[in-house]
């Protein structure tokens, strides 16, 4: 029992109710199962495997919540790339996470394959007015099945549980925020019970 079941109990109990309310937009709960289910299987439908990478970048819109429920569904992975990000720092991004799949929002369409760090993406796919070379995001929801995809997603992993070094401790002692965070993590990561919280440093 996971996301999906809840999302699709929501969307049998109160379809009709507003899962998302964004401007003068509104996304009932049956829309937010449907249109999420469309999404994964469009991804699934070109070549994604479960574990794989989709990069984002967009300002919030509905949209970026389809996604989060498509990713899940599908067993995909959102790499997101922060709105505010140069076009260097996004590309640093996608040439260390090499996503298959870019969904781009509005404003955010400039990238292709040629693009620096950007060799791994296959699919471009735009938010709005698709530009040459990009896939429009309402086409792709329209071609594709309702029937929810057939995937088990992974046990969740907490961020901390990762095989990626941690990063050099910084000149300063932590805060005491981070030393609660990293004890409130300990309680529910058991990877992380055997190490000791940080010193509180500062006052």
């Amino acid at each position: 029992m996971g996301f999906a079941y809840f999302l699709r109990r929501a969307a049998r109990y109160w379809g009709d109710q507003p899962a998302i309310l964004y401007q003068d937009r509104e996304v009932t709960y049956r829309q937010l199962d449907e249109r999420s289910t469309r999404l994964a299987n469009a991804l699934l439908a070109l070549g994604l495997q479960p574990g794989e990478r989709v990069a984002v970048q967009s300002r919030n819109r509905p949209e970026l919540v389809e996604l989060e429920c498509a990713l899940y569904k599908a067993g995909l992975v959102k790499a997101a790339l922060n709105p505010r990000f140069t076009a260097a720092e996004a590309s640093d991004v996608v040439e260390n996470c090499t996503p298959r799949v870019l969904i781009a929002g509005p404003g955010y369409t400039g990238y292709a394959r040629t693009t620096a760090g950007f060799g791994s993406i296959e699919t471009f796919i735009a938010i709005g007015d698709a530009p040459a070379g990009y896939v429009e995001y309402e086409a792709l929801l329209a071609n594709a099945g309702t029937t929810p995809p057939d995937i088990t997603p992974a046990p969740t992993t907490w961020p901390c549980c990762t095989s990626r070094p941690a990063p050099p401790a910084r000149s300063r002692p932590p805060c005491r925020a981070t030393a609660t965070a990293w004890r409130r993590c300990a309680r529910w990561c058991p990877a992380w019970t055997a190490r000791p919280a940080p010193a509180t440093g500062w006052p």
